[in-house]
């Protein structure tokens, strides 16, 4: 299949809002952040089919299938004091899977590098990969600024994406910053879906940020190979944070991260060193990266 690029640096899409909350508490106070978007035709949801049956988001506009009071409101740790506000479908309306929510985890990255100032020089490119609601980068995009932000998932999630890039497009665009989203299915091995991991490994950006994106083994092996090949570049830092879920499971995949990448350093954020109020004993956040190039090369000669 072909992987659409939708960029969101110069047109319109819509809104709407609501307030800060886990994915499972729908507490109608949040309407009280509700702002009332202009609809356009570009908001209905393209027709999907699964199975042979089409669902019903088929047609629809993308406002009618989410709930503003799940939106959640994230007040960014910067001098203004932004806030920025991402739609959630914890109903599962458009058929986006669990990424379709703001988790714990997603928070305490959101909160680790505000915390530490990671990547807040500006000009500083980001790559979000299994965005899911688009929190993290958008969090980046829109308290840095001229801050450079791909957001990436599974095309299915795409719709959410785009809603919510463009609900904070006033505030990423007055700090000069841009955000473009793209998908990429972690098992797709097309010449497409390769193009694009080739794409950006070109692009050579700061930082790489991932939240639970280890929950089901049987991706772990697709989102190495993404990962590994990414890595390759040397001198590349990801952010890595996850929800434990079981132990021996996200052991694994670091094991196997490890193996398919050598000279791969795995390093877990110690607690003192996270927010102080955006930490858990089962919240675990990564820094995974590679040695620089040029290191490498010089092991080879030494060799």
């Amino acid at each position: 299949p072909s992987f659409p690029s939708l960029e969101m640096e110069g047109r319109g899409n819509n809104s709407s809002s609501g307030g800060e909350q886990s994915p499972s508490a729908g507490d109608k106070e949040g309407k009280k952040f509700v702002r009332e978007p202009s609809r356009s035709k570009s908001s209905r949801l393209p027709s999907q089919v699964k199975g042979g049956e089409k669902t019903e988001a088929e047609g629809k506009h993308i406002d009618d299938l989410l709930d503003p009071a799940y939106t959640h409101r994230y007040e960014c740790a910067d001098k203004d004091a932004t806030e920025v506000l991402v739609a959630q479908d914890p109903l599962g309306s458009l058929r986006g899977g669990i990424g379709a929510t703001v988790w714990d985890s997603a928070l305490v990255l959101c909160r680790y590098l505000e915390h530490q100032k990671i990547c807040f020089q500006s000009g500083c490119s980001v790559l979000d990969i299994g965005s899911g609601t688009g929190i993290v980068g958008l969090v980046l995009a829109c308290s840095q600024k001229r801050c450079r932000v791909t957001l990436s998932d599974h095309p299915r999630t795409l719709p959410l994406l785009a809603k919510n890039a463009e609900m904070n497009r006033k505030i990423w665009e007055s700090k000069d910053s841009k955000v473009k989203i793209e998908a990429l299915d972690w098992c797709d091995d097309s010449p497409d879906a390769a193009a694009t991991i080739q794409k950006w490994k070109n692009e050579r950006f700061d930082i790489i940020c991932a939240s639970d994106v280890v929950i089901w083994p049987e991706l772990y092996d697709p989102l190495i190979r993404v990962l590994s090949s990414l890595l390759e570049r040397g001198g590349l830092s990801v952010y890595l944070s996850y929800e434990q879920r079981k132990k021996s499971n996200e052991k694994e995949f670091f094991q196997k991260l490890s193996r398919k990448v050598p000279g791969v350093s795995i390093a877990k954020i110690k607690a003192k060193d996270l927010h102080p109020d955006y930490q858990s004993s089962e919240l675990h956040l990564y820094l995974i990266g590679s040695r620089p190039t040029d290191e490498k090369n010089s092991d080879k000669k030494t060799k």
